[in-house]
């Protein structure tokens, strides 16, 4: 007999009646086999709990498995010996270990409920015979959990026991299974990650999954529904988040965030929304959509009369160009013919008007710029969307706070859809306008120019000779087209996405550097990583007695350090010509190595430590200003340093750090000063091996002198110290200007 069975004191001649039982019937729907498979736990007594053993694996067809299964006291009789080799897959320690996790379970549930190998216990209920049985797969490779059960079914107390009724449909209260359902979806489009809904001993839901936040971060949350009143609110607060947000395809976009207590809650451009304030919500924004639409109106209306306007001034400037386009085209006719010259010559003198277009005739012409004049004139401030949304959410906070008005989502949608065909009329409408602006620009230039030509014309007519002799030269200026008014073009800057561009985006910055900078520069980096203090004290000329604190630092280290220890500033004990992986790709080169890098043992003194560093702090500063940024994007610091700036592409490297609770972020142009923490500088390259990247760091340096704050705004994250107890890290986000 195994050492196994001696434990769980069975006595295979004999089997116990409290084993010795009968399979319980046990019906198999469609819509069962398809349900989710752990979403019901409870907490029972294992001796409730019949067992059933089939000759089948955890993945094969459960009517399968169910047809397979025979009871316990079955299988010992008519297969002993597989029974005994079951004992021999699992150890005492092991059964031990799941009696030191089951006490504890029913002490305490996990606090996202569901724990590791939950799904060992493979147990069911039998409504047919309200009965609950274990159907262990004999071809599973864990079998401490079946002689667990045998154990505690042998035992004289009660053992309770914590664990999922597989496949089993939500029995409590407190949701129907439709709300559920929607729950589930809901949570989904908002934070991107399926939720984990699990009923609890047929008294609350617990609702737990990842939700993802702003700069890439992302915190579990954890939501109990007690009773069918928190229910209630819940469902109806998704619900109406998530038709706001889809009927408007995504105007209303809510962002989840963790709140204190480790629920979700979900903010609209910086404001809260929740169960108590959600109605007052809706009620400000149709409020303010309504007005928003009544402003944007008036301001069509205004578009459209000075549209009128612009359109008759060019009707007016099209009759005399016209005008004056025919006396041109009598003037170069001429030139080329003497009886013509003199025909026009004495033509011109006759006229009354003398080839000057008839000012009275078109005193109401305007150029472009005239008319904006006077439109400026009229109104002080420039009339945009912009400037009529903020003064029609000032005109809807004053109506909600003095009046008693209450709207629903339905009144919100139905004026949300007429606000938005009002702003896409006044698009076309301002389209229409900078078109007829242009026009009016190039025919202003068009009379602008013939106006000088007739004027040239003019200077030369006071007697015949002057204006044959000017109208013989071949310098004349012929009649223009008018000059365009440029059009600058918009430049689209497309964002960096540190999941999307990263990997070729830190092939290109290896590569760049890896030609720019040279061996002692790339020295100078890496000294970086680790004395960035020191060299900062040297650069700013500040905090001098940093470099004496990072001195003792380092021969403390190098006194104590045996070879292993070493390898933690790169290497230094590494085979120089074997085989190694950086990020799965192959190469022979060996890391650069801080004490190496500077020189540095035992014997080294205070005096040549300091003189290195300022040597590596002109090294580093001069590299600097070789390297500019591939693209616009942010990044992230812990440090506001005078000098230098440690910082990094991906926020999670700081967030998430027991030791931080603020983070700025900037956002620095491709123009602008940077050095990238690229493979290159980590290693030398002596073999030409080294694969491109950042497959060491995503760390760069900046600097980013005196910043202005932009904003400011709190982040919590819920990390998980073990399987019964969270901890919210609280951080500031704080945005800055880059100011370099």
């Amino acid at each position: 007999m195994s050492e196994v069975l001696d434990y769980i004191k069975l006595n295979m001649k004999k089997i116990p009646k409290k084993i010795s039982t009968s399979k319980p019937e046990f019906s198999i729907t469609k819509s069962f086999d398809n349900s989710t498979q752990y979403r019901v736990y409870k907490t029972i007594s294992a001796k409730d709990v019949e067992i059933l053993l089939s000759d089948t694996d955890r993945t094969t067809d459960i009517k399968e498995r169910y047809k397979a299964a025979i009871t316990l006291a079955d299988y010992i009789d008519e297969f002993e010996d597989d029974f005994i080799e079951l004992s021999e897959k699992c150890t005492v320690e092991e059964i031990e270990e799941l009696e030191d996790l089951q006490k504890q379970l029913v002490k305490e549930i996990p606090y996202f409920v569901k724990y590791d190998k939950n799904y060992l216990w493979q147990i069911y209920y039998s409504s047919e015979d309200d009965k609950y049985f274990m159907l262990f797969p004999t071809k599973e490779g864990e079998t401490a959990v079946l002689f667990y059960m045998i154990k505690a079914k042998l035992a004289k107390e009660d053992t309770k026991i914590f664990v999922p009724i597989c496949k089993e449909a939500y029995k409590t209260e407190i949701a129907t299974d439709k709300e559920i359902s929607e729950i589930e979806n809901y949570l989904w489009l908002f934070t991107k990650n399926w939720p984990q809904i699990c009923e609890i001993d047929g008294e609350k839901i617990v609702i737990s999954g990842e939700a993802k936040l702003p700069e890439n971060l992302k915190t579990k949350y954890k939501i109990v529904l007690n009773n069918a009143e928190e229910a209630k609110k819940e469902f109806t607060l998704l619900k109406a988040l998530f038709v706001l947000a889809t009927e408007t395809n995504y105007e209303y976009n809510f962002e989840p965030s963790l709140a204190e207590d480790g629920t979700l809650e979900f903010y609209y451009q910086d404001e809260i929304i929740n169960m108590d304030n959600i109605d007052k919500f809706i009620t400000y924004q149709t409020v303010y959509k309504n007005k928003l639409k009544e402003n944007i109106q008036n301001l069509i209306d205004d578009s459209k009369n000075n549209l009128k306007i612009l359109n008759e001034n060019y009707d007016k400037m099209q009759i005399k160009y016209n005008e004056q386009k025919a006396i041109i085209e009598q003037y170069l006719n001429c030139q080329h013919s003497f009886f013509k010259k003199v025909k026009f010559f004495f033509k011109l003198n006759k006229e009354k008007n003398k080839v000057k277009v008839d000012a009275k005739k078109f005193k109401g012409v305007k150029t472009t710029k005239q008319l904006q004049k006077e439109e400026e004139e009229k109104q002080v401030e420039e009339i945009t969307i912009e400037s009529i949304m903020i003064k029609s959410a000032e005109e809807a906070r004053k109506i909600v706070e003095d009046e008693t008005v209450k709207y629903s989502l339905t009144d919100l949608i139905k004026i949300y859809n007429e606000a938005k065909k009002i702003i896409e009329e006044e698009k076309n409408v301002e389209a229409d306008f900078k078109a007829a602006e242009l026009k009016n620009d190039r025919l202003s230039y068009k009379v602008k120019n013939a106006s000088q030509y007739i004027e040239e014309i003019n200077k030369h007519k006071a007697n015949i000779f002057d204006f044959f002799k000017f109208s013989g030269k071949n310098n004349m200026f012929a009649l223009q087209k008018g000059s365009e008014p440029e059009v600058k073009e918009k430049k689209v800057v497309v964002p960096f996405s540190l999941e999307e561009d990263f990997a070729e985006f830190s092939v290109k910055a290896d590569k760049v550097q890896r030609d720019i900078f040279n061996e002692e520069e790339k020295n100078a980096i890496l000294v970086s990583q680790y004395l960035l203090p020191s060299l900062n004290s040297v650069i700013t000329k500040k905090d001098t007695y940093v470099i004496d604190e990072q001195y003792e630092e380092l021969k403390a280290q190098y006194e104590k350090a045996d070879a292993d220890e070493l390898n933690i500033f790169g290497g230094l004990m590494e085979n120089f010509d074997g085989i190694k992986k950086l990020n799965n790709k192959k190469h022979r080169e060996t890391k650069r190595e801080l004490f190496n890098v500077m020189g540095f043992d035992n014997t080294t003194t205070s005096d040549e430590f300091k003189e290195k560093i300022r040597h590596f702090a002109n090294v580093l500063s001069e590299a600097y200003q070789k390297n500019n940024a591939l693209y616009n994007m942010t990044i992230y610091y812990d440090n506001k340093n005078k000098g230098f700036i440690y910082g990094n592409i991906n926020p999670l490297e700081l967030f998430y750090k027991e030791d931080v609770n603020k983070v700025y972020k900037t956002k620095v142009a491709s123009d602008s000063n940077i050095i990238y923490y690229t493979n290159t500088v980590f290693y030398n390259n002596f073999n030409d091996t080294l694969p491109l990247g950042m497959d060491e760091s995503t760390a760069v340096l900046i600097k980013v002198g005196n910043n202005k704050k932009l904003s400011e705004r709190n982040i919590n994250i819920m990390v998980e110290k073990d399987m019964y107890n969270v901890e919210i890290r609280k951080y500031k986000l704080i945005e800055e200007s880059f100011n370099m």
